[in-house]
């Protein structure tokens, strides 16, 4: 099994980030087989990211931490599978960052659906990130309220139910890569009498009434601006310009990624060039690697 997203990892022998099994390396090569499948099947499957988004981050974390102390992942000697086990975690946390920018409670591909009333009385596990006692308490005494709605879906890309506020949510970027984010509540249409279960089937049903906000928000996103979105094997790939180490190229974000380590957690930055000519691609390799020596640098005069 995985340690706990920020504890420290040891590292096979050449082997690239251990899983932390007890056992001889056959039982760690099948433990690798075993995660890659499972990855690929979530990928094929076109689940949700945020479900499994901490494992990912710490997957990724840690293929971060080997390539910074050792160097790249494919050169490790089973660096054949954690190469595939790099791609695949990254193109799934590409869908979760480009396309749903915030974790939030939507699938992409699913129509929309209502929770079976066992969904709708369930309460959180305990071992979820952000899950708290307190909140744990609150979801139980709260059974009439819309938290945890995982499987409220518009069947819309960027359209989320926001389980906060009961309401629909639509989120995109702008060209200078602000966030932007507008609501669609459905508390008015509840007022009029309606239940939240009752507004949502009405919903379902294509009331006029209750489906309004919900047509809103879908006509709202037909009229932004679409941005194009290429595939992983349409984006540009840069290797290092230099034996250093610390500093790679985002695939999915097109800039260069350096990332230090300081008192046992990370710490990275993004540049990213103005175009991806050689020379803006080679200023931006140099700003990464003169923050990463800075870091460096205050990192010793603080020991």
């Amino acid at each position: 099994a995985l340690q706990h997203e920020g504890d420290d990892a040891a590292k096979e022998a050449g082997g690239g980030p251990a899983l932390n099994l007890q056992g001889d390396s056959d039982l760690q090569r099948r433990a690798r087989k075993l995660l890659l499948e499972a990855l690929r099947t979530w990928q094929a499957n076109g689940c949700d990211c945020g479900a499994i988004e901490h494992v990912l981050r710490y997957l990724q974390n840690q293929i971060f931490k080997f390539e910074a102390t050792v160097g790249k992942i494919e050169s490790a000697a089973a660096g054949a599978t954690w190469s595939s086990i790099k791609q695949i975690v990254h193109a799934l946390l590409l869908c979760k960052e480009v396309l749903l920018p915030e974790s939030s409670s939507c699938l992409q591909s699913r129509p929309l659906v209502v929770d079976p009333p066992s969904a709708l009385h369930a309460t959180p596990s305990m071992d979820s990130p952000g899950c708290s006692p307190t909140q744990a308490a609150e979801e139980r005494k709260s059974s009439n309220r819309s938290r945890g709605r995982l499987e409220r879906q518009s069947g819309i890309q960027n359209i989320c139910w926001e389980s906060t506020f009961p309401s629909w949510r639509i989120r995109w970027y702008t060209s200078a890569r602000k966030r932007r984010s507008k609501t669609f509540p459905l508390d008015p249409f509840m007022k009029q009498g309606l239940s939240e279960d009752e507004a949502i089937q009405a919903a379902l049903r294509q009331d006029p009434q209750t489906s309004l906000k919900v047509l809103q928000a879908k006509a709202f996103r037909r009229e932004l601006e679409p941005l194009p979105v290429k595939k992983l094997s349409e984006l540009q790939h840069f290797e290092p310009l230099g034996p250093q180490k610390g500093v790679t190229w985002s695939l999915g974000q097109q800039c260069w990624r350096a990332a230090t380590y300081a008192k046992g957690k990370q710490k990275h930055m993004r540049f990213y060039p103005k175009d991806l000519s050689e020379a803006e691609v080679g200023t931006a390799w140099r700003q990464a690697l003169a923050w990463r020596e800075e870091q460096q640098k205050h990192r010793h005069a603080q020991l």
